[in-house]
């Protein structure tokens, strides 16, 4: 009796990384199209079933196999690594060299108010008492800090990030593409602490009848590698 092959099923990010993500599936010749309010689809190729989820979701599902692959933005991934989240199980296939905006890797940069008396690393570094930083990613902001001789203290930024500086905390490390946001805001930028890309990942376990699943996902990893490249 021969068993029927079932699709590769992949998450797909809703938000942000939407756009860059169904750019390098179409540039890997497979597509999908949502009709309506349905957050399921079938490819155009005919192998991956993919499913609209926030990039979190995606990480948690791939890693326990209910997904197969997936795409999440790299610093979501090194920061959950660095909360305790157990990488073995995930393996990185692709970089999309890029993250909100296609081919330019997004930027987590440290910024203060325009005022501030301190506006290099040098003279943060010897202030008084800890620099205290609002961002969406204090474990990289600490890790990095230790680095580079700053002693911090971090605050979990649920949004509305460069709203925190000066009211709340001494600084903070957001997200920039412009820089004019953070100008308008009364801000001035330091430092760059982290570049952040989109990656394609997979369930290290997957395995499925004659590893079709695996070599489908494998092949698209490929394509689109080669895609971006060709951009280049």
């Amino acid at each position: 009796m021969q068993l029927t092959l079932r699709k590769a099923y992949l998450g797909l990010p809703k938000g942000d990384l939407q756009d860059s993500c169904a750019k390098a599936l179409r540039g890997a010749e497979t597509q999908f199209d949502f009709e309506g309010r349905s957050l399921w689809s079938d490819s155009s190729c005919g192998r991956f079933s993919g499913v609209m989820l926030r990039p979190t979701e995606i990480l948690d599902f791939v890693s326990s196999g209910r997904l197969d692959a997936g795409f999440v933005s790299r610093d979501l991934f090194e920061e959950r690594i660095l909360n305790g989240f157990d990488g073995k199980s995930v393996n990185v296939l692709a970089d999309l060299m890029s993250s909100k905006l296609f081919l330019q890797p997004v930027q987590w940069v440290l910024a203060v108010p325009t005022g501030n008396a301190a506006k290099t690393l040098p003279q943060l570094r010897v202030r008084d008492a800890p620099l205290t930083i609002a961002t969406e990613i204090p474990a990289i902001v600490t890790e990095w800090a230790s680095k580079n001789g700053l002693i911090v203290a971090t605050e979990k930024s649920i949004g509305s990030t460069e709203a925190k500086a000066p009211r709340f905390v001494d600084a903070i490390v957001d997200c920039r593409h412009s820089g004019q946001s953070l100008k308008e805001n009364g801000l001035q930028e330091i430092e760059v602490v982290y570049e952040s890309t989109i990656i394609f990942v997979t369930n290290t376990q997957v395995k499925d009848y004659d590893e079709t699943v695996r070599e489908d996902i494998r092949q698209l990893a490929l394509k689109m590698t080669k895609f971006i490249k060709s951009l280049i």
